[in-house]
């Protein structure tokens, strides 16, 4: 019987929390590397394709404690951009 990190439902709101940090992530990279050069929908496009990429690679290499260790650590990294970015 599968412990509670190792439930579908954990994984999928691991996975959920897990895409949106990495399309923040993204979308801090974009702004500060292409200031002017992808703007709109292209620069959306490509933070939700990297996001989703980096998600599923996280979500097939690392499973129940791993999952959730994995998304803590990308959550620290979210918030030390945060606190560089000023906001």
């Amino acid at each position: 019987m599968p412990g509670l990190l190792e439930h579908q439902a954990t994984g999928i709101f691991l996975n959920a929390i897990l895409f949106a940090t990495h399309f923040l992530l993204f979308y801090f990279v974009f702004i500060s590397a292409y200031k002017e050069e992808l703007t709109g929908f292209v620069r959306l496009g490509f933070c939700w394709l990297g996001a989703y990429a980096l998600t599923w690679i996280c979500s097939y290499l690392a499973k129940g404690k791993a999952r959730l260790v994995l998304t803590l650590s990308f959550i620290g990294i979210l918030f030390i951009v945060f606190m560089f970015r000023g906001y």
